[in-house]
């Protein structure tokens, strides 16, 4: 599975981006690069900041956990009610 970048904030940048996950940097042609890189993890925004002419966006991963959707009873709750689980 890969995950990508979320473009609420990133996709208003212009010009070229650093990217920092865990002290390592990954530079970009732009912020829609970055946005088209594919991650094996997924990853949350921390931090924006500008240095010169370039804008570093510093990444963390993801404390989410997702639910397992292929879990048991999952699977018992749509064959009893013929409805897929709602968390809303």
């Amino acid at each position: 599975m890969t995950y990508r970048l979320g473009e609420a904030v990133l996709g208003r940048i212009h010009g070229p981006v650093l990217c920092v996950i865990d002290g390592k940097e990954k530079a970009f042609t732009d912020a829609q690069a970055l946005l088209a890189h594919a991650f094996d993890k997924k990853y949350e925004v921390i931090r924006i900041s500008a240095k010169n002419d370039l804008i570093i966006v510093e990444l963390q991963e993801s404390k989410v956990i997702p639910n397992d959707l292929g879990e048991d009873w999952v699977k018992e709750h749509l064959e009893k009610t013929g409805r897929e689980i709602s968390f809303f």
